[in-house]
């Protein structure tokens, strides 16, 4: 910056400091801000606590700077300012990026508030040393405080373009009917299938989108490129509109018509970025969006309307290996070459897959490179051939809600056919539909992943680093995002680095400072204990990498909260207790049914009786006392009741042993009430 563009810096902070709206503007801002952000850290001992609550007036960031901008530049266009920029050459266009060269300064003393009271709270919870999540925190707050403040500076100075206040003050609060959550919800409450105008209210949503209650401290705050594009397209076209404006009231020369050109482009490509879409972590106003999609927080609702798409068709071939290259961006984008076995003398001429229905197939290709024609319908994929195959590559993108794929973060269980598996694979239970199942074939196989973009820190089960990974294993699970791997009493573990939020979740503590470190000794000592109790060999903890990857919307203890491989364990409920964590563990060693009642006499088997009896008890007995009043309320309390009847009379030792072997036999249907009713009067055989 030369000494003209000093002098008018200078200039231009002076008329600012000058008018007393503007300073008084500010300074309420920063005071507002800074008693609320420390209100905040006196309230919540955790960071994702801090930072999201934090984020909750970012629409007051947005007004405020809209109208302090408006008076600001209105003030240099009132005073003696325009005499003093015609004696410069290109005046005008100097004081056009000097005013917003202030505007953002202003801004940044708000943004620095925000990040400096979010990397306080990092440093309260020990975790400032986590490079990864100072960046994340870092990002967060540039887009959603610092670029919503900018884009409104920008918006307040070209309408301060308008000289007469009255049309100016009328522009203000139209800009703050489209870009406030005001639009969005007129528009929803007019919206159906049939007349969606909510989507377009979608692109003026400029709105912090989550909440405490849905959040996942893997993925962290909403930071994708959705919505980094569309800041970019307002922005930019904010610019655009200005510079033409400006251009079109010769007040600035050609020669920045150039610049206005590049604007628009760059806007159009923010658009683009935006339109693509992709794997985002939407709890928005629009309440079409998501609809057909399991979220993270949905449950697999799409199932439960659909169960004609739940097949269970096993194939006569095998994949033997598997060779996947995987690109992390907006969503996951993958070419998977397979090795298959048993395909020779095969008189069928389709091959038959599992690969869930949020991934697009692009191309299928045999051995040779020859695409092959397919047909798809929900999660399955038929491909079609003309004479045997020995292996086949398989090309698709897309993503699933709850178990995200993007450039952020990463939660791909092997349980989930993310990968083409062979054969029509159930991926939920029929009768309830609201549990997503181990899909996985049985046995091992060879896997090679490569992996391109995705998150910084990025974990898996099998061996190696730096986005390529191979071995051998049932299925690969992917964990990225938020996370760290420590060696905690012997065993692995891949966990959220913000720990303290799942207790605070979980616990209510809110005041209380949490040692989060995780108990696995002890877990490992319950576990055994539990597996001894019914009667089951204990697996070796200290052999698998176990990944905690704990989401709020966790609701059931079914395989996608639990489940157990040979080489690794996922968790995705978190507890204080030592003996829940173990009775996690063993939940996730049994075979799943499709009996209707089967996950309820596992969840109050594992996680109620074996885990915590004295409260199980409580409860059985409380159950009992309103059966004796009024029979009818035994309703949905079955299990509860007669497990306690048959320990009391058989003993607690005999009933868990029994119970465990009929959660294990696939071939005993009996519907669970009927097997614990007559285990009461028959006792364990």
């Amino acid at each position: 910056m030369g000494v003209r563009g000093m002098r008018l810096l200078k200039k231009n902070i002076q008329i600012f400091c000058g008018s007393a709206v503007t300073v008084l503007e500010l300074g309420t801002v920063l005071v507002l801000f800074t008693l609320n952000n420390a209100q905040i850290m006196t309230r919540y001992v955790d960071t994702i606590r801090c930072v999201t609550k934090m984020l909750a007036p970012q629409v007051a960031v947005f007004v405020a700077f809209l109208f302090m901008s408006y008076e600001f530049f209105f003030k240099v266009n009132d005073t003696g300012a325009g005499e003093f920029l015609q004696s410069l050459p290109g005046g005008r266009a100097r004081q056009l990026l000097s005013g917003l060269a202030v505007m953002a300064l202003a801004v940044g003393l708000v943004f620095l508030d925000f990040l400096g009271f979010g990397l306080a709270a990092m440093g309260r919870e020990g975790i400032l040393h986590s490079g990864v999540m100072a960046r994340h925190v870092a990002a967060v707050f540039f887009l959603d405080i610092f670029l919503v403040g900018f884009f409104a500076c920008v918006l307040g100075c070209l309408v301060a373009q308008f000289q007469r206040r009255i049309t100016g003050y009328s522009l203000l609060f139209g800009c703050c009917m489209l870009f406030t959550p005001f639009l969005q919800q007129i528009l929803s409450s007019l919206s159906n299938e049939k007349l969606p105008i909510i989507n377009l209210g979608d692109l003026f949503e400029l709105k912090y989108p989550l909440t405490l209650e849905m959040f996942e401290p893997v993925y962290g705050f909403a930071n994708e490129p959705e919505r980094w594009g569309r800041m970019v397209f307002w922005l930019l076209l904010a610019l655009a509109a200005l510079l033409v404006y400006m251009l079109w009231r010769h007040l600035l020369r050609l020669r920045w018509l150039p610049a206005a050109a590049v604007c628009a482009v760059l806007a159009g490509w923010g658009l683009l970025t935006y339109a693509q879409g992709g794997c985002v972590m939407y709890m928005g106003e629009n309440n079409l969006r998501g609809r057909d999609e399991d979220t993270t927080f949905s449950g697999s609702s799409y199932y439960e309307y659909n169960k004609g798409f739940i097949k269970d068709e096993p194939e006569s071939f095998a994949v033997t290996d598997y060779q996947m290259r995987l690109r992390l961006d907006n969503q996951l984008e993958a070419e998977v070459t397979m090795a298959l076995a048993g395909t020779e003398g095969r008189s069928e001429e389709c091959y038959r897959f599992t690969l869930y229905r949020g991934f697009t197939v692009t191309e299928v290709r045999d051995e040779t490179g020859r695409a092959l024609p397919f047909n798809r319908e929900s999660d399955y994929l038929d491909i079609e051939t003309e004479q045997p195959l020995s292996a086949v590559t398989i090309c698709y993108r897309g993503y699933s809600g709850k178990f995200y794929s993007n450039r952020q973060a990463v939660k791909l269980p092997a349980f989930f056919p993310y990968y083409p598996m062979a054969g029509y694979r159930p991926l939920v239970l029929r009768e309830s539909g609201m549990e997503y199942i181990n899909t996985c074939p049985e046995g091992e196989r060879f896997f090679d992943i490569t992996i391109q973009g995705g998150p910084e820190a990025l974990y898996c089960n099998l061996p190696g680093e730096d986005g390529h990974f191979y071995g051998v294993a049932e299925g690969p699970s992917l964990l990225g995002g938020l996370v760290e791997k420590k060696e905690i009493d012997g065993i692995q573990v891949v966990y959220p680095i913000s720990q303290r939020f799942l207790y605070t979740m979980t616990y209510g503590y809110e005041n209380t400072r949490v040692d989060a470190q995780l108990p696995m000794g002890q877990v490992r000592a319950q576990y055994d204990r539990l597996c001894e109790q019914v009667g089951q060999p204990p697996q070796r903890l200290a052999e698998k990498t176990v990944f905690y990857w704990y989401s709020s919307s966790s609701m059931t203890v079914g395989n996608e909260t639990v489940a157990i491989f040979a080489d690794h364990v996922l968790l995705e409920i978190w507890s204080l207790s030592p003996e829940k964590m173990a009775a996690y563990l063993l939940a996730g060693e049994l075979q799943d049914k499709t009996t209707d009642d089967y996950p309820l006499l596992r969840s109050t088997f594992t996680v109620s009786y074996l885990s915590d009896k004295s409260i199980f008890n409580r409860s059985a007995r409380s159950a009992l006392k309103d059966i004796r009043q009024n029979p009818d309320t035994i309703s949905g309390r079955e299990e509860t009741v007669y497990l306690y009847q048959a320990a009391e009379r058989w003993g607690d030792q005999a009933v868990s042993r029994a119970v465990y072997e009929f959660l294990r036999d696939r071939s005993d249907q009996r519907p669970a009430a009927e097997f614990l009713k007559q285990l009461v009067e028959e006792g364990p055989a």
